[in-house]
């Protein structure tokens, strides 16, 4: 929270390369990769995620080769539509992640991760302080709309693209 009141977070971006967008109305948290400088702990949760990502290399032989994750913050009334975290134009993305650093989060403020099923079905997941999902990011998911202010880290697990 301190380093959004220093204006060091900015506005999610959709898409990659040349052809990234912002819009709020389907994307509204705003984010902070790890591996700025403003995050002064920043390198050690990276490094935590890296030594996972090798583990997950060696005892599942998935190609991994680098992480990358950052703060996000909606803000009340922010979501994030329908969407998968592998880009249409590259395989990179292999592994999602997210933990949760909501203080007493309460059914009411809203603000889940759903993950769909390829049977049309879903889960849900209330975002509580501590609680981590990891999933496929070919997984289509989306942030349901907050109501309280969400804060989460956001990582993903990559292949050599």
């Amino acid at each position: 929270m301190t380093l959004d009141a220093t204006n060091a977070f900015s506005i999610a971006r959709m898409g990659r390369g040349g052809s990234t967008t912002t819009d709020v109305a389907s994307r509204g948290d705003r984010t902070l990769w790890l591996d700025n400088v403003a995050c002064v702990n920043g390198g050690e949760f990276l490094a935590a995620l890296h030594t996972l990502s090798q583990q997950l290399r060696a005892n599942l032989r998935m190609p991994i080769h680098g992480v990358e994750a950052h703060y996000a913050l909606y803000p009340p009334g922010a979501r994030y539509v329908r969407h998968k975290d592998r880009m249409q134009d590259s395989g990179a993305r292999m592994i999602s992640w997210v933990t949760y650093l909501n203080a007493d989060w309460q059914p009411a403020d809203g603000g889940l991760l759903r993950l769909y099923s390829d049977d049309g079905g879903h889960t849900d997941i209330a975002p509580t302080m501590g609680t981590s999902v990891c999933f496929l990011s070919d997984i289509e998911h989306e942030v349901l709309a907050s109501h309280q202010t969400r804060l989460s880290i956001a990582g993903w697990m990559r292949r050599l693209d």
